[in-house]
Parts: C-alpha cells; structure tokens; sequence
C-alpha cells in the first residue's frame, strides 16, 4: 500500500498543473472597509493592507504587475531569487485595484506575468477582516464557469459597505461579450434574466 502511494506521488505531478504559471489575471472584489457598530479605533480601513504573495523555486524571477487595460497605472516591477517569498504592497493602488462599483465594465483588472514559474496569492492582511485570494494561471481561463456561494447564513450587519458575495470577472481579450446567468437576485439587478 505505501509503494503505491509512493508511485502516485512520484507520477501525478505530471499529470497534474497547480497555480504555478507564467501568467495570472486577477480582478480584485471590493472588500469591506469599515465597521459602523460598534464604533472603534480599529473597525475603519479594514481592507488594507492588500499584498500580492509570490514563491518561486525556479530564480531570480522577474515580475511584472500591470493593469492593460488602464495605461495610466504604473507597472511594478520586481525580482524575486530562487526559493523565496516575496510580497509586493498593493496598499497605495487599492482604488485602482478594487472592482467598484458593481455591475460595472471596469478597466482595473490585473495581469502579473513573470519569465519563471511563480505561485501568487492576493491578500487582504487586516486582523478583523482578512482574506486571501490564490491566482489560478491557466487553470482560470475558460468560458464557462460555475460561480459557487452560499445564502444559508447572513453576514454581518454594520458592515460598510454591506459586506456580500461577489464576482468579478477579467476578459484578456477586447470586445469580449460575458453572459451572467444568475440563480439568485444580484444587486442592480430586478430579475434573474441573463445579464450581458
């Protein structure tokens, strides 16, 4: 039995791709920046600090983070040596980064390519409201996807602005139509017609 677990360890990365990639596109949800009640030093600007977490085993790696379609944003630049973790604050960009406001065609996704294979985690480092965000590379490509969510237990209510479920959705390609068949009510929305 443990010969061939061994063997399955051995074989199934081949077969197998994980985040590691050259390329990542990313669009950012807007996360919720405050508390109302009860009313603390530490419940405002509680989406921030935003990092971008990158691992390589395969170095240096140099980094590019650009947003395409928003010329003006500034493309940042790094290397990252062999076998490293490096975070790359995003802090000073999150209201170019963030996708607001909702049902919205924005220009603010993100593209982070790199000459070596990287894994790259987005994250939101705040203790009272933190989140993380694992970028997929190609296995986040496609044209069909299932956007799963729950609605069994409500979120918190004093929350600013509402905290929800969202999605977000970054097109690589111009003139790209996007189709949105929703099974439960979005906001903006009055029915559960698909959305172009």
């Amino acid at each position: 039995m443990v010969y061939i677990f061994l063997l399955f360890l051995v074989i199934l990365p081949e077969f197998i791709f994980s985040q590691t990639d050259h390329e990542f596109w990313f669009a950012a949800p807007e996360i919720t920046n405050a508390i109302t009640f009860p009313i603390q030093d530490d419940t405002i600007n509680i989406d921030r600090p935003i990092v971008l977490n990158i691992s390589t085993s395969d170095g240096p790696a140099i980094i590019h983070i650009s947003q395409p379609a928003k010329p003006a944003f500034p493309v940042l630049i790094d290397t990252i040596q062999t076998d490293q973790f490096y975070q790359i604050d995003l802090t000073e960009y999150i209201d170019q980064i963030e996708c607001k406001p909702a049902n919205t065609v924005l220009n603010s996704g993100l593209l982070i390519t790199s000459d070596k294979s990287i894994n790259a985690i987005y994250e939101i480092q705040n203790r009272i409201n933190s989140e993380s965000y694992s970028l997929k590379g190609r296995n986040a490509l496609g044209k069909e996807f299932l956007i799963p969510s729950q609605k069994l237990y409500s979120n918190y209510a004093y929350c600013d602005p509402p905290a929800r479920n969202s999605i977000a959705i970054v097109a690589k390609e111009d003139e790209t139509t996007v189709k949105i068949k929703p099974s439960s009510f979005m906001e903006g929305q009055t029915g559960l017609d698909t959305i172009l």
